[in-house]
């Protein structure tokens, strides 16, 4: 049978069929993870292109043919369309994925010191895990001696140095950095804080870092949570990333490393350094140890407090579990971080012990001393002629955090500053002290 005149030939027809705009990152993510669970018949692998994803290689028209299916809900028809250059490889890359040629190997890691006119020390001479740490310093001495870290394009941070993927939270690189952890989770390379869809608590020297929770397969968030424990546990420091305040578009860089992690509240502290490692995790003070106690100069005790905020309801939080210890409330945003003894006090303490959670309206009434702590019994005691426990909402007698106790030191401080801000005589009591609930709703003169 002939072929109709007015009939293109056919690889002009399959060419008339394009890839549809409405597909977005998502979708495409989507759909590698389902290709991950059903894979592909091999007469469907690419012949010259692969997308390049998290370590793995992908068949650009089979993503693409997924991806279809969760933007427009249909398989896409791949056998009428053609890949390629100006196909495939320009529309994944336009949306922040990378493309390889079939025949170029994803280079094994190769610290390469830059003052050598050669490479004199192959990576199995020397220690993995050193050469990544140097790895890391060098570009991110670079990032600052080039750029200050500031106002940097993604596709450099992502093309160029490898360390950023886009709107992937936490960028592994797995390729590279299972063979350094030697497990299926490798190491966080960075985390990206837009600010957006985590309540991130961000400061100029530290940042808490949720863990993410998100609709791809449980496994995955699992892992990258593994890869950032993994950067704590090797002392591998991260590239915390963020968008930049002067354009959006554009992103500023901080080398961290991973502090602590709170498995309960599902968050990481992640420390700014320049190239300093972070020695060890906070220390808990035990209540018969001496309480570990700040004492600042006139320099330091101007220092931002928000700064040392951001560490210290970390490790308060950590410490007693998220729930205020005078009432019931439990909602993480509705709770704080107070100091038992005040900043600029000369014996206060960014210690846990010297910290309590409560929430907004309990920690303004115990800066007013509108109630204060027995630091033997640890029962709610209140100033002579001040408010009740019902009109402060306390619902507890004696402080009742999930876990833990303040440490005593910093207890008996508060109280004896109490007793003096309430003109308590030495000898006498305040309301709540050894006297039943009813006494202490009854105000004494």
């Amino acid at each position: 049978m002939e072929n109709n005149k007015d009939s293109p030939p056919l690889q002009r027809r399959r060419l008339k069929l394009r890839i549809p705009q409405n597909i977005t990152r998502d979708h495409i993510i989507q759909a590698i993870e389902e290709i991950k669970k059903v894979r592909w018949p091999p007469r469907n692998n690419s012949t010259t292109y692969d997308l390049f994803y998290q370590g793995e290689r992908y068949p650009p028209k089979i993503v693409v043919m997924y991806a279809n299916k969760y933007a427009n809900g249909e398989l896409f028809d791949v056998s009428k369309f053609s890949g390629g250059e100006d196909t495939t490889n320009k529309f994944f890359r336009a949306q922040g994925f990378e493309i390889l040629p079939k025949k170029e190997n994803v280079p094994e890691f190769r610290y390469i010191d830059p003052s050598l006119s050669h490479d004199q020390y192959p990576i199995k001479e020397k220690n993995k895990i050193s050469f990544e740490k140097d790895y890391r310093l060098k570009i991110w001495g670079e990032l600052v001696t080039l750029y200050h870290a500031r106002n940097l394009s993604p596709d450099l941070l992502r093309e160029h140095y490898r360390i950023y993927r886009g709107a992937a939270g936490i960028w592994c690189d797995k390729q590279r950095t299972t063979q350094i952890s030697e497990d299926k989770d490798g190491i966080a390379v960075s985390v990206l804080n837009t600010g957006k869809s985590y309540p991130d608590d961000l400061s100029d020297d530290a940042i808490i870092y949720h863990f993410p929770k998100t609709a791809r397969p449980e496994n995955t968030d699992q892992s990258e949570i593994e890869a950032t424990k993994n950067a704590k546990r090797f002392q591998i420091p991260v590239f915390v990333i963020t968008h930049s305040e002067k354009n959006e578009k554009l992103r500023d860089v901080r080398l961290g490393y991973v502090n602590d992690w709170n498995d309960e509240n599902k968050t990481f502290l992640i420390d700014f350094s320049d190239f300093k490692i972070v020695e060890k995790t906070f220390p808990q003070t035990a209540d018969d140890e001496p309480l570990n106690i700040y004492q600042p100069d006139r320099q330091q005790r101007t220092y931002n407090s928000i700064q040392r905020d951001t560490k210290f309801r970390f490790k308060v939080l950590k410490h007693y579990g998220p729930k205020c210890a005078v009432c019931s409330v439990m909602i993480e945003d509705m709770l704080q971080a107070a100091h038992i003894i005040p900043k600029g006090a000369d014996r206060s303490s960014d210690d846990e012990g010297n910290g309590l959670i409560l929430c907004h309206n309990h920690h303004a009434a115990f800066d007013k001393d509108l109630f204060c702590i027995h630091p033997e019994s640890k029962k709610i005691v209140y100033p002579p002629d001040g408010h009740s426990m019902r009109d402060l909402k306390i619902e507890t007698d004696c402080i009742s955090p999930r876990q833990n106790m303040p440490h005593i030191e910093a207890l008996q401080w508060r109280y004896k500053k109490f007793r003096h801000v309430t003109h308590e005589p030495s000898g006498a009591s305040p309301r709540g002290e050894g006297q039943s609930p009813d006494e202490r709703q009854t105000r004494i003169s």
